[in-house]
């Protein structure tokens, strides 16, 4: 039940970014954008945004967590994971927070370079580390 439950609210995500053409056509969403940034860029939706990830942030904790208990890793590797998180954590938030039109052009490209960037070097490192399944692997190589 508690699988199920985080497969849901993790896909919740999913839905609320593949409905955001509909959902600025309603006015709750930017309309004629042609990104998440500029479908996000205005209060509500960002916020939604936030709330939507909250659920598969807090899972990539539990489950690194769960990883670090059950593998016998060195502090290094321990530490070098949770710091490629929280940087993944804050560049995500410095995404939501330099929205598109919000701010200047420069900080909101600066913000999704490092967002990016931050989540391919901790998906790259879990594979290494973490000994991840190949379906993980194939995904974080695409």
């Amino acid at each position: 039940m508690i699988k199920l439950l985080k497969i849901g609210f993790s896909c919740l995500g999913i839905i609320y970014v593949w409905t955001l053409p509909l959902l600025a056509e309603i006015g709750f969403a930017e309309k004629n954008a042609t990104s998440i940034s500029g479908f996000i860029a205005n209060p509500p939706a960002t916020g939604a945004m936030a709330a939507f990830s909250f659920a598969p942030i807090t899972i990539m904790w539990l489950y690194q967590h769960y990883k670090f208990n059950k593998m016998n890793m060195t502090k290094i590797q321990h530490y070098l994971l949770e710091t490629t998180l929280s940087l993944y954590q804050l560049f995500y938030s410095m995404f939501l927070i330099c929205t598109e039109n919000y701010v200047n052009e420069y900080i909101h490209i600066t913000s999704v370079i490092l967002f990016g960037l931050s989540f391919i070097i901790h998906g790259w490192s879990m594979t290494i580390y973490l000994r991840s399944n190949k379906l993980a692997i194939i995904t974080i190589s695409i």
